[in-house]
C-alpha cells in the first residue's frame, strides 16, 4: 500500500499540471468555437461545425487571433484562481514571498532584452552558414506568428497583448502555477528543467521550442531565487518587447 501510494504521489504534480493544461485547451477550444459563431453571418450550428475542418474556420482564427487569446487568457486566469485558491486552498501571495527593490525590476528587463539581442545575434550568425533554411524557415514562421497579432485587430492592443499581457498569463502558468505543483515532490534542480520544458513544447513550433526552452530555463531561475513572479514577468516583457520591429515593419 505504502509503495502504490508513493507512486501515486510522485505522479500528483503532473496530474495538477495536466489539470491546467486542459483547463486552458478547453477554453480556447471554446473560445475559438463562439467567436466563431458570434461574428460568422450563418448562426446555424450545422454550418458553424462543417467549417470548423476547413480552412474558412483557420484563417478567421488567425484573423481574430488577438480577441481570441485575450479571451482565453482572462477566462482561463479567473478559473485558475478559483482552483488555486477556493479548491486547493493556497493563496496567490505564494507567488510575491519575497519584496524586490525597483532595481530588480529594472535589472530583470535589461536581462530579458539582453537574451532577445543574444538570441538574434545567434540566428544571424546561423543564417550566414544556410541562409534559405533559416531566414525562409525558422525565422519566417516566427515573424509570421508575430505578425498575426496585427491582423483584423488593432495594432496596439496587438502590441499589448504580445508585448505585456502574454508575458504576464505566461508566467502565471508556468513559473506560478506549474512550477508551485513540481515543488511539491522536486527539487529546483529537477522542477526547473521540467517547467521549461512543459513551457517550450506547449509552443509547439521548432524555433519556440528552441528557444522558449532557453527562456524558460533562465525566467525558472530567476523566480527560484527572487521568489517574486514580478522578475520574471518583467523579464519576459524584456525579452517580448523586441518583437515590436517584428510586427510593425
Amino acid at each position: 500500500m505504502g509503495y502504490f501510494k508513493r507512486i501515486q504521489q510522485f505522479f500528483q504534480p503532473f496530474k495538477t499540471i495536466i489539470y491546467y493544461i486542459g483547463i486552458l485547451s478547453v477554453i480556447s477550444y471554446l473560445v475559438n468555437i463562439l467567436t466563431f459563431f458570434a461574428i460568422s453571418p450563418n448562426k446555424n450550428f450545422r454550418y458553424i461545425f462543417e467549417n470548423i475542418v476547413n480552412e474558412t474556420f483557420w484563417e478567421f482564427l488567425t484573423y481574430h487571433e488577438i480577441i481570441i487569446q485575450l479571451i482565453t487568457m482572462f477566462v482561463s486566469l479567473l478559473i485558475y484562481y478559483i482552483l488555486y485558491v477556493k479548491i486547493y486552498k493556497k493563496s496567490y501571495r505564494d507567488f510575491f514571498t519575497k519584496t524586490l527593490a525597483y532595481r530588480n525590476y529594472v535589472i530583470s528587463f535589461l536581462i530579458g532584452v539582453a537574451f532577445h539581442l543574444l538570441l538574434q545575434g545567434f540566428f544571424l550568425t546561423l543564417s550566414t552558414f544556410n541562409p534559405t533554411s533559416i531566414e525562409e524557415g525558422l525565422l519566417k514562421s516566427y515573424t509570421q506568428h508575430t505578425n498575426n497579432f496585427s491582423l483584423g485587430n488593432s495594432l496596439v492592443i496587438g502590441l499589448i497583448s504580445l508585448i505585456i499581457l502574454t508575458p504576464i498569463f505566461e508566467e502565471i502558468l508556468f513559473r506560478g502555477l506549474v512550477t508551485h505543483a513540481l515543488r511539491q515532490n522536486f527539487s529546483a534542480k529537477i522542477y526547473i528543467p521540467l517547467q521549461a520544458f512543459i513551457f517550450a513544447i506547449l509552443h509547439m513550433q521548432l524555433l519556440h521550442v528552441f528557444y522558449t526552452f532557453i527562456l524558460g530555463l533562465i525566467l525558472g531561475i530567476c523566480y527560484e531565487k527572487y521568489k517574486n513572479i514580478l522578475y520574471p514577468i518583467f523579464l519576459h516583457v524584456g525579452f517580448n518587447i523586441f518583437n515590436i520591429f517584428l510586427v510593425t515593419r
